[in-house]
């Protein structure tokens, strides 16, 4: 019945968005009562944060694990999945990044709002510093790998909500957009500060 509920849901934001998403609605589209879904489901945010972590998992899936790729390319390719992913999610990705009105989906006294949101963010941004510390091991750009992953989730988050949000700008291809973008926060990030004992080598190898 939750997977019915979830697929009913999912059809309607697909058709109406989710501004327009009811519980009314979605119990006439599973032909079952308002209150009936109460069992199941607290609320709409509810529903939604579900619709969300299955996202989330198929975000993971697209995420590069192979060696095969230089750690640079997997790097690349995991950002600029996670800007597809929320083009492809827009009303997932508002609940999740987008809005503060989140109610925990199960009402467990143990879990605030806070909690659930992050819980279900966290996946993507552990996923870019996995990354980002494949990196690091030939790249010392990358060496502080939680602040570099905080700048660059910053950047694709961005890219990713103006591409949702402002419709009429002239922002040309989506993807290539992106990768414009996903190219700028990489090269854009400062070298290492060289200490003494490094100056001092590359002096003498001068």
């Amino acid at each position: 019945m939750r997977k019915l509920i979830l697929n009913g849901a999912r059809d309607l934001i697909k058709k109406d968005g989710y501004e327009k998403l009811t519980i009314r609605a979605i119990a006439d589209r599973v032909e079952y009562s308002p209150m009936a879904l109460y069992n199941h489901f607290p609320d709409k945010d509810a529903i939604l944060i579900e619709l969300a972590e299955d996202g989330f998992d198929e975000l993971v899936k697209k995420i590069p694990t192979s060696t095969r790729l230089s750690p640079l390319a997997a790097l690349k390719r995991g950002m600029l999945a996670y800007v597809t992913f929320g083009l492809k999610h827009p009303d997932e990705y508002r609940l999740v990044f987008m809005t503060t009105r989140i109610r925990p989906a199960v009402s467990s006294g143990a879990e605030d709002e806070t909690a659930i949101r992050s819980a279900t963010g966290r996946v993507a941004f552990e996923m870019l510093k996995s990354l980002v510390q494949r990196c690091a091991a030939t790249d010392e750009r990358f060496a502080d790998s939680f602040a570099v992953s905080r700048v660059l989730w910053a950047g694709i988050h961005g890219v990713t909500s103006l591409l949702i949000t402002v419709k009429n700008f002239p922002f040309g291809s989506a993807d290539k957009f992106a990768q414009q973008m996903v190219d700028v926060l990489i090269n854009g990030l400062p070298a290492p500060p060289q200490n003494s004992a490094t100056r001092s080598k590359r002096m003498q190898a001068t």
